[in-house]
């Protein structure tokens, strides 16, 4: 045995987060959030004077 051994490779590897996934993650789980948290989603009417007038709504919930 040398001073130079090293772990066979496959004990090495190790699954490797890349930055693109992290942030991929990180955004989907924010937006996750914040269409439940928020209410931000929902319309109660589209603007206009003929949707003012129909009393229709054209608002759904997530």
């Amino acid at each position: 045995m040398s001073v130079t051994d090293h772990d066979p490779p496959e004990a090495r590897r190790t699954p490797r987060v890349h930055r693109g996934e992290l942030i991929s993650v990180c955004s989907a789980l924010l937006l996750l959030i914040i269409m439940f948290a928020l209410e931000w989603y929902g319309v109660d009417e589209m603007p206009g004077p003929d949707t003012a007038r129909s009393g229709l709504s054209h608002a759904e919930n997530a």
